[in-house]
């Protein structure tokens, strides 16, 4: 999975008290799309904090569960399954640089929204692919940080992601460096190169292959308000270029009475701003991350995340992370659930393109046990045209409801 996000600079964690310093290393992931739900990431590992032991593994387990396909639909109503693991080693280079390796696998199952058809009485009818779609994604990320708990530091990153029909290799820099007391600078750039190959391309004419890239840039600073207060505000650019379509999904055409291709345009351009708040109560041993994230493009989508994080310590050895998420975006000029003709340069029916909005809530629970700490939790997320703040309201069907359960284990040594 490629992160579009910004990526927290962490201030001088000399300056700051210790429970926030822990915390900080902890800032939620916000997606762009809030509804590619099953390319989040499971319950990942936290990085290793200053004075954690110079090696520490980790492993998650999850399983994401979509809700069954609701409405008028033809084919199978089951969607996706996923069962992922996660692998982590945190590990001490030298005297102060640390490498960190993770490898993650998810398999899947289940069927998926392929197109839409005009119903009776301007009813939509949803058509879903078979429910036999079966894929395995592994993932191998390495990550190398010249000193951890320095003001002045580079991280250099690497990751290769491969599935039956799918190829992505990223690269990325950043750093981060003090610029005056209590302020500090964060910026970096990534590049990912994919390579799309349909499982079935001969048997239905989509395309034997195709690539694209991204190409993505951001730059952060982070204020040290007081000793227990940091806000982080930043910006991002993102470019993508190549096959940008769906293979996998098409579109109806009223006036032929048939199907066509998804066709995206060839290029997207992002432009995402975020601030991150973070928080430590001394007196109840607990601490507050509140995040914001806007993001425009030039498809004409414009989305909003706001997230809410609670981090609460149960007297010595217990801690309670409850956190809440809504999620808001306007469609691209060229989606529609069907189109009357073929005139049309660039058209797509996926649900993730339309407007809409979505809640979420998740409870962790960790405990830890000597040098072990482990981890159990779930999550529950649900959208509908109807949580969308542009009020357009129009039903989008295909939309995601899933429950995420997830548990895991780190240890240090």
């Amino acid at each position: 999975m490629k992160r579009d996000e910004i990526e927290p600079s962490a201030p001088s964690q000399t300056r700051v008290t210790a429970s926030l310093r822990l915390l900080l290393t902890a800032a939620a992931a916000l997606g762009v799309n809030a509804a590619a739900a099953a390319d989040e990431p499971a319950d990942e590992p936290e990085a290793a904090a200053s004075g954690d032991r110079d090696t520490r593994t980790s492993y998650r387990y999850s399983e994401y569960d979509e809700d069954a396909q609701t409405g008028t639909i033809i084919g199978s109503a089951d969607r996706y399954f996923v069962r992922a693991h996660q692998f982590r080693l945190d590990q001490g280079v030298g005297e102060r640089a640390q490498l960190s390796l993770s490898g993650t696998q998810e398999i899947m199952s289940g069927s998926s929204p392929w197109y839409v058809i005009p119903g009776p009485s301007d009813s939509l009818i949803q058509v879903l692919s078979g429910a036999t779609i079966r894929d395995t994604r592994r993932e191998l990320v390495a990550t190398l940080v010249s000193d951890p708990i320095a003001e002045d530091r580079n991280t250099y990153s690497a990751s290769i992601s491969d599935e039956d029909d799918y190829r992505s290799v990223s690269l990325g820099f950043e750093r981060a460096q003090a610029l005056r007391d209590q302020l500090s600078l964060g910026y970096g750039f990534s590049y990912a190169d994919d390579r799309i190959e349909p499982s079935d391309a001969i048997e239905n004419g989509r395309i034997e292959h195709a690539d694209k890239s991204t190409t993505s840039g951001f730059a952060s600073l982070s204020w040290i308000l007081n000793r227990s207060a940091v806000l982080q505000a930043g910006m991002q650019l993102t470019y993508h270029d190549g096959f940008l379509s769906d293979p996998y999904k098409l579109v109806f055409i009223e006036s032929i009475g048939n199907v066509s291709a998804d066709a995206r345009p060839g290029n997207r351009l992002q432009t995402a701003g975020i601030v991150r708040y973070r928080h430590a109560f001394a007196g109840a041993d607990a601490a507050l991350h509140a995040d914001y994230r806007y993001v425009r493009d030039d498809w004409s989508i414009e989305s909003h995340t706001f997230d809410l994080a609670w981090y609460q310590s149960l007297g010595k050895d217990w801690r309670l992370v409850p956190s809440i998420r809504y999620y808001s975006q306007t469609a691209a000029d060229f989606y529609a659930p069907f189109f009357d003709d073929d005139s049309a340069a660039h058209a797509s029916s996926d649900y993730r393109l339309a407007a809409f909005g979505a809640w979420s809530a998740k409870l962790n629970l960790r405990k830890r046990f000597g040098a072990w700490e482990l981890s159990i939790g779930a999550e529950r997320y649900r959208s509908d045209e109807d949580y969308a703040l542009s009020g357009d309201n129009e039903a989008v069907p295909g939309l995601v409801g899933y429950t995420r359960y997830f548990a895991g284990f780190d240890f240090g040594f």
